[in-house]
C-alpha cells in the first residue's frame, strides 16, 4: 500500500513519528518521503517557546531574539533548555504536544522525550528512527532521551548518502 492509499477514507495520508538524534536527518527522511510536516522546534515556538526562550536569555542577562526565525536558527544552542520547557509545557498531559501538532499535521519530527514518545505513540500510524550515528554524534540524555525501540519503530540508516536516504524513503512510503 502507498502512503495515500486510504486517504480519501482516513481523510489524512498518514500519522508519522519521525525520531532520532539532533542532526541526524529527520527532517530530510520526513520531506524524501513527501509527508507535508512543519519542524516541531517551529510549531513549539508557535505555541510557547519564543516567549519563554527571551525570558531565559534576559534573565541571563543576554540579548533575547528578535522574531522566531533567529530563534529557530539558534535552537541547537540551547538544547537542554528546549527540553526541559517542552516537559513543563508537556507536565499535565504527556501527549500535549503530540496532539497539538497532529491537530494540524501529519508527522511529528522531532520528539525528545520517552515520557512523550509512550504517552502519544497511540496516536500514530508509523513511527520512524532515523540514525546516522556512524557520520554525526549522538546527542546527550540531557536533551534527548529516547533510544530505538524495535518492535515500536522502524530503524532507518542514514548512515550513507542522501541519496541512499532517498531510496530508503521512496520503498518505505510504498509499504506504509
Amino acid at each position: 500500500m502507498r502512503i495515500w492509499d486510504n486517504y480519501e477514507q482516513r481523510g489524512y495520508l498518514v500519522k508519522a513519528c519521525i525520531l532520532g538524534h539532533s542532526q541526524h536527518g529527520k527532517d530530510q527522511f520526513a520531506e524524501y518521503l513527501g509527508l507535508p510536516f512543519k519542524s516541531s522546534s517551529s510549531i513549539a515556538l508557535d505555541l510557547f517557546m519564543f516567549d519563554r526562550l527571551n525570558e531565559h536569555l534576559e534573565a541571563a542577562a543576554l540579548v533575547p531574539y528578535r522574531d522566531k526565525t533567529e530563534a529557530y536558527a539558534d535552537r541547537h544552542n540551547h538544547r537542554d533548555f528546549w527540553f526541559n520547557e517542552i516537559a513543563a509545557y508537556t507536565h499535565d498531559d504527556k501527549a500535549r504536544m503530540a496532539k497539538a501538532i497532529l491537530k494540524e499535521h501529519d508527522v511529528y519530527v522531532g520528539m525528545r522525550c520517552l515520557i512523550e514518545y509512550e504517552a502519544s505513540k497511540h496516536l500514530f500510524d508509523a513511527v520512524y528512527w532515523v540514525d546516522a550515528q556512524y557520520r554525526k554524534p549522538l546527542e546527550p540524555m540531557s536533551s534527548f532521551n529516547i533510544d530505538y525501540i524495535p518492535h515500536d519503530m522502524e530503524w532507518i540508516d542514514n548512515n550513507g548518502s542522501l541519496e541512499d536516504l532517498r531510496a530508503i524513503a521512496k520503498d518505505t512510503a510504498v509499504t506504509l
